[in-house]
């Protein structure tokens, strides 16, 4: 069976494409996007969606899930024949359905609409063609692979360097961060499912990395790993006050709210996803892993 794949332009979908090319060989993975001119495509024209539709083909997607529920909805209103060879779908989404849910600003509760939403329309979509579904909600990943960088842990890098010191709260959130690879291996094993026809159900798994730490553990695991000449490794983090914190940042509500509850997450505990390791059957992936993971200075 084929797959093909679409929003693969990032660490996690090209980690599923190294995989399925080194284990499953004989099976044809078509890379659709605005990039690839044999198999062009543009989300936001499903018309311009033209795989081959003699051979059976699972659908997977690393794209903004709002994108790729627009695109299946404007497939099944065109009734296009390319959906009678789909035999399942494999959907990529984000934790923030559920930990933004509560947010106080204007960008995070549009966010969390938009994922809502949009997980609601691709489930419509498999129900009416009667497809197995799995939605997959990763908590933060990290990790790079290939030319592609995660915009997670390279992002708290870069400020790091730029900065001599961090406050964080005391008490600060936990995290549970995954690395792009363990979720790739994760979506391979679903496919691999829906390749023999194991699955029949649609599913949502709320899916995060294999180690439980606070936000000041994770800093510091992250300083850790990296080489010694790193200007991210002299960044001081200085514990404060959780009210103080608070006062601190409040100023940037003026600002960016956005930029505001950003900071305030990092009090929230954002962690208690199932363990990727324990679903792929693998060892445990420590944190952060390799310093190849990391962007050079």
């Amino acid at each position: 069976m084929n797959i093909h794949i679409f929003g693969s332009s990032n660490p996690s979908g090209q980690a599923l494409i190294n995989l399925i090319s080194n284990k499953l060989p004989s099976s044809k993975v078509f890379i659709f996007s605005r990039k690839n001119k044999t198999n062009f495509v543009d989300l936001d024209n499903a018309s311009s969606y033209k795989p081959d539709i003699n051979e059976d083909y699972v659908l997977v997607s690393f794209a903004p899930i709002w994108k790729i529920a627009y695109f299946l909805d404007q497939l099944l209103i065109k009734k296009s024949s390319s959906l009678k060879k789909i035999k399942g779908l494999i959907i990529c989404s984000s934790s923030s359905v559920m930990t933004k849910r509560f947010s106080s600003n204007k960008f995070d509760k549009d966010l969390y609409c938009k994922i809502y939403d949009s997980e609601d329309k691709i489930l419509n979509f498999s129900k009416k063609l009667k497809k197995p579904l799995i939605i997959v909600q990763p908590t933060l990943i990290y990790g790079n692979v290939g030319e592609f960088k995660d915009r997670n842990i390279n992002l708290i890098i870069s400020i790091m360097r730029k900065i001599p010191f961090v406050f964080l709260p005391s008490n600060s959130g936990m995290r549970q961060p995954i690395h792009a690879s363990q979720l790739a291996e994760f979506v391979f094993l679903k496919f691999l499912s829906m390749k023999k026809e194991n699955f029949k159900r649609n599913q949502k798994i709320l899916l995060g990395g294999d180690f439980i730490f606070s936000y000041e553990v994770m800093l510091k695991k992250i300083q850790e790993a990296l080489p010694e000449n790193d200007k991210a490794k002299r960044c001081k983090i200085i514990i404060i006050n959780q009210r103080l914190f608070f006062f601190l940042i409040s100023p940037i509500n003026l600002i960016s709210p956005k930029w505001f509850e950003s900071l305030f997450r990092i009090n929230s505990d954002l962690a208690g996803f199932e363990k990727v390791s324990k679903l792929i059957k693998k060892k445990k992936f420590q944190f952060p892993g390799d310093q190849k993971y990391f962007i050079k200075n």
